[in-house]
């Protein structure tokens, strides 16, 4: 069997990008990266 590779990132839309970060961050302990549109990259 073949191991598949990790994901290590995807993106998500959002409207208020200072909930989704607060969210992410408290929830998951993600580190968010802005790219300067309307979706946020996590890892």
């Amino acid at each position: 069997m073949t191991a598949m590779n990790p994901v290590v990132h995807f993106l998500m839309p959002y409207e208020t990008e200072e909930r989704i970060v607060t969210f992410y961050y408290q929830v998951f302990d993600w580190q968010i990266q802005h790219p300067g549109r309307k979706w946020l990259i996590m890892w």
